[in-house]
């Protein structure tokens, strides 16, 4: 979920009105060492092209551009929601009223389990919800971090959090009013676990190095990419609002959205900004960082000379759809966004048959599982794989694919079961 640099006062779906500070969006998403492994662009470097084996899979000649949707129940530009977001207008909404009546009744937000794949906005709307009910930032944590609770404690004091009574010093410490946010909770420790689970019981009261603490004016955000990973108690206590993948549609808007803010003002097309979204796969974190990271920079450095002053008008003159194909053409990224480890996986296939996932990650020199799992699904999510009783087969439109590339972006976006 992205969010518009905006103030809020719009109207919800029953018409009453929300007031919400000013929420401001990121652009500059960091990248970390794993997000740099699994990187589309970074990812060519980790296959030299001896290790591909020998199939090449051609590209359409005289190759047509792909019209994006023309359908009137694709708004563009795209409107974005009551906090100023692209997508996720269902838990948007439901979150807004819980904000509003937390307000309204003086009671405390419930704590919440964030559940859905990378990149669908679990710390944005985290991150919004922090500033709408308390007016100020989150605490974040990741949960492959947070190996002890004390770790907590320190963040806490660091924030001016804890709050001691030196006329009873055997009372509970009491937390301040915050909102601690916990990205990929499925990761942390089985101490840490224990700790958080007091800390969310009815009571709130939980015990770090012997001293107890009380959470009763904390809100806990936690996100998860992996439910099943957590115990019942984390799948349980906390309330569960479900964040789905977003579609081709929306990331282009995403893309639309991001582009805006960078250029200044200025609007990149709808079909470039569809371009983006299908070369990156549907993926709008990615996206995002492919256009503010690499695409502007590059074009940048087509347009201008030397120091002189950025003009964005020229820029944004010059993402053409045709110039963002280019661009990606010549990062090996094909029109459906297969990249060399994908077409790879492809050729492989062609050459052995049938092969079991863990042999065909070891064939691929793919060492991080989760690696392997996001070429696998995307290529299954095309139709170019499927799942046999031998293992991962090409399908006949697979076999047709390696001789001439075609057109399959109307599978891109994830279906919703």
């Amino acid at each position: 979920m992205f969010l518009h640099n905006q103030r809020i006062g719009n109207k919800d779906m029953e018409g009453s009105h929300i007031e919400i500070p000013s929420i401001i969006i990121e652009t500059q998403i960091p990248l970390s060492d794993s997000d740099r492994s699994r990187s589309g662009f970074e990812k060519v470097q980790e296959f030299p092209a001896e290790d591909r084996g020998t199939l090449n899979i051609k590209p359409p000649e005289n190759q047509e551009f792909v019209n994006p949707p023309e359908s009137d129940s694709v708004q563009w530009p795209p409107l974005t929601n009551a906090l100023g977001m692209i997508g996720q207008d269902q838990a948007v909404n439901q979150l807004i009223k819980q904000v509003n009546f937390s307000r309204a009744s003086k009671r405390r937000f419930p704590d919440k389990l964030l559940v859905g794949p990378a990149g669908v906005g679990k710390s944005s709307l985290a991150r919004a919800i922090a500033r709408g009910l308390l007016g100020e930032q989150e605490i974040l944590f990741n949960g492959a971090d947070l190996r002890l609770p004390i770790m907590i404690v320190n963040r806490l004091n660091e924030n001016q959090k804890i709050q001691r009574n030196p006329q009873n010093p055997h009372a509970p410490i009491r937390v301040s009013k915050c909102l601690i946010f916990i990205d990929e909770v499925h990761a942390i420790s089985s101490n840490v676990a224990a700790t958080l689970l007091n800390a969310m019981d009815d009571q709130r009261i939980t015990t770090i190095d012997g001293v107890n603490y009380d959470f009763c004016k904390v809100v806990f955000i936690l996100a998860t990419t992996d439910p099943g990973k957590l115990s019942e108690a984390f799948n349980s206590r906390p309330d569960k609002t479900y964040l789905r993948p977003y579609n081709l549609p929306e990331v282009a808007g995403i893309v639309w959205l991001h582009g805006k803010e960078i250029l200044n003002g200025y609007d990149l097309p709808r079909d470039v900004c569809y371009e983006i979204a299908a070369r990156i796969r549907c993926q709008p974190r990615r996206a995002v960082r492919s256009l503010t990271q690499l695409i502007i920079p590059y074009f940048h450095g087509e347009t201008h000379n030397g120091d002189e002053p950025v003009d964005y008008e020229r820029i944004a003159s010059a993402l053409t759809r045709s110039a963002i194909a280019s661009w990606f053409d010549e990062q090996d990224i094909d029109m459906n966004g297969l990249d060399p480890p994908a077409r790879n996986y492809l050729g492989n296939l062609k050459r052995t048959g049938a092969m079991a996932e863990k042999r065909l990650q070891q064939a691929l020199g793919i060492s991080n599982h989760t690696d392997f799992i996001e070429v696998d699904e995307y290529l299954i999510r095309l139709g170019l794989v499927k799942i046999s009783t031998g293992g991962r087969i090409l399908t006949s439109e697979g076999n047709r694919y390696i001789s001439k590339s075609f057109d399959l972006r109307e599978r891109i976006s994830r279906q919703i079961s």
